[in-house]
């Protein structure tokens, strides 16, 4: 748990410091954050992570609901967040063009600004379905 919390702290200071240096060069005092749903993981952290924006930038950050890491992306490209809660492989996909983001230019202004926490995966089939990769 305490990994988790350094985890936490951590993106919450980055995200800061790119919030500070985004509100200098867009002079706004605005910064919509993309999570998740409201029974979501993202969005409760989005929720800490803009508290903690507004209190140490003076800006008026929110934690915004949406459908996920898909959603955010077009988010960001589109100028609706100013940053984002997104899955790794989906930020790696939209920013070179590929999976599911195949055939659309990659979005190439993505960075990222910290590792929130780790993700696990658990893939079950049956033994008839034949898969041999994942």
């Amino acid at each position: 748990m305490k990994q988790s919390r350094t985890g936490v702290f951590v993106a919450v200071a980055l995200f800061a410091a790119l919030v500070n240096a985004s509100a200098q060069a867009q002079d706004t005092n605005r910064f919509r954050i993309g999570t998740g749903g409201t029974c979501s993981t993202y969005y409760p952290i989005g929720q800490i992570v803009a508290e903690a924006v507004s209190s140490k930038t003076g800006l008026a950050a929110s934690a915004m609901t949406s459908r996920g890491s898909v959603e955010n992306i077009a988010g960001l490209a589109s100028g609706d967040y100013d940053g984002a809660f997104v899955q790794s492989d989906t930020a790696f996909w939209a920013h070179t063009g590929s999976g599911i983001f195949t055939g659309q230019a990659p979005e190439k202004s993505l960075r990222a600004v910290a590792s929130l926490y780790p993700e696990s995966i658990h893939v079950v089939a049956r033994q008839t379905a034949k898969i041999q990769t994942f």
